[in-house]
């Protein structure tokens, strides 16, 4: 389960193969849970921490970051409770690198559209995105899936604009 990725993220430190695939059953994992009940399994596993570490080591890897995002968009869905957690835990700094780095990787660029999406509605945290680089990345995001033409481009343009719309929403 949980414990034995975690775990082997911990111990494969090294290998961006070993945290992609870490990652990618982390997010695997939480989308077959029908009956939810993984919702406390991200802080009792040190899940996110785990994501947040194999993002942060190995940023000019988008093997690692795309599924590095999707886990962490998933599991931010799971727990609403969670966005202060994970942008103190650097969560933040990891996700707006992830869009600097990897601009013309459209599918990298939907999950991590995503993952700001999520943490902009929680009101105690959307002024630390909105200072963190999101809305310049954001902006990017959108002008570069503009110019593309596949569906893919279009899926994540459609992902960025939500992701502003709801980064700049004045909630007060």
């Amino acid at each position: 389960g949980f414990a034995a990725v975690s775990r082997t993220m911990f111990l494969w430190k090294g290998s961006p193969s070993i945290q992609a695939k870490g990652c990618l059953a982390i997010a695997n994992a939480f989308l077959t849970d029908n009956e939810g009940s993984m919702a406390d399994a991200p802080k009792t596993f040190g899940l996110f921490e785990a994501v947040l570490w194999a993002m942060g080591k190995f940023p000019m890897m988008e093997s690692v970051q795309r599924p590095g995002l999707r886990a962490l968009g998933i599991m931010l869905i799971y727990d609403c409770n969670v966005e202060f957690f994970v942008a103190a835990l650097g969560g933040l700094k990891c996700i707006v690198a992830a869009m600097r780095i990897h601009e013309g990787h459209v599918a990298l660029q939907a999950a991590a559209s995503r993952a700001i999406e999520i943490l902009s509605r929680n009101d105690q945290v959307r002024d630390a995105v909105r200072t963190s680089g999101a809305v310049e990345a954001l902006a990017v995001n959108i002008r570069v899936c503009a110019q593309r033409d596949e569906e893919t481009a279009g899926s994540a343009y459609k992902r960025a604009q939500i992701a502003m719309k709801e980064l700049l929403a004045d909630k007060s």
